[in-house]
């Protein structure tokens, strides 16, 4: 009996190492895995502000297109205008043109 429970007694430390060295194994990959997700998640932060940015840039461009767009409105609606003025003046002045062909016919 004294054989066995020897026999057992170094399996169990045997069993032990192993499961100790397993364990040190697991907190060596458990750190890289860490540092792996430490370097990945400052990356995903540099991203996010650059994304961040590029959105506020979007915004910014947005808004400033929209005022360029009622400015441009605004230029062709007094374009229309100015527009329609020139041609009541053309249509009165080729009326004079007429009205005073007419005149030297006679």
């Amino acid at each position: 009996m004294d054989q066995v429970g020897n026999m057992a007694w170094i399996k169990l430390e045997i069993w032990v190492e192993i499961t100790h060295e397993v364990l040190e194994i697991l907190v060596k990959i458990t750190h890289e895995v860490v540092e792996i997700t430490h370097e990945v998640l400052e990356i995903w932060v540099e991203i996010i502000h650059e994304i961040v940015k590029l959105e506020i840039w979007v915004e910014i461009t947005h808004e400033i297109l929209e005022i360029w767009v009622e400015i441009t409105h605004e230029v062709v609606e007094i374009t229309h205008e100015v527009l329609e003025i020139w041609v009541e003046i053309i249509h009165e002045i080729v009326k004079v043109e007429i009205i005073h062909e007419v005149l030297s016919l006679e």
